[in-house]
């Protein structure tokens, strides 16, 4: 799990944002939820997904801290961190099957 800095500088501040984390995220893990239990869900247009995710994250950083995302955070950093994401919502997801036995 080498990430690199930018992708793990992104994934925190998306993390620690109460607006990001606590308010939009939810929304993304319904979404995700409902292609599981549906049995089509695919590793690929999850990524795609949460790049909304990202990129709304990576816009607010910019705006904070000054840049652009193209600049500061490339499509590439960008996808890095949409994974990074859908780790967290295979974990999260494990948890919760652990919680239902």
């Amino acid at each position: 799990m080498d990430y690199s800095h930018e992708a793990t500088e992104l994934r925190l501040y998306i993390v620690n944002d109460a607006h990001l984390w606590e308010r939009r995220r939810p929304e993304f893990w319904r979404s995700l939820d409902r292609h599981v239990l549906r049995g089509d869900f695919d590793s690929d247009k999850a990524v795609t997904l949460l790049m909304y995710l990202v990129g709304e994250g990576a816009r607010q950083y910019c705006k904070e801290f000054g840049g652009t995302v193209r600049s500061v955070f490339p499509k590439g950093v960008r996808e890095e961190c949409a994974r990074v994401l859908l780790e967290h919502y295979a974990d999260d997801l494990r948890d919760a099957e652990c919680e239902m036995v």
